[in-house]
């Protein structure tokens, strides 16, 4: 975990990797199609969740996709 000094927020490492991999396979063509293909290849290849679950929901997928802070919006606390 740092916190990226242009933006102030908390960056997990391990979180990371996942989220950006979520942005690539939705904005990017290719045969994983939508938010259900992607919950499902995250769960067929064993990766948890942020929560630790094996199994990726489809909300799960579009909340993260929908997040303020992912998407380069700040936000105030």
């Amino acid at each position: 975990m740092f916190i990226d000094k242009q933006t102030e927020q908390i960056i997990v490492k391990e979180e990371e990797s996942v989220v950006k991999l979520i942005f690539h396979m939705f904005t990017t063509p290719h045969e994983i199609k939508g938010i259900n293909g992607i919950a499902k290849y995250l769960t067929d290849r064993g990766i948890p969740t942020k929560k630790g679950s094996s199994v990726w929901h489809r909300q799960v997928v579009r909340q993260t996709l929908m997040n303020k802070a992912y998407i380069g919006e700040t936000i105030s606390f």
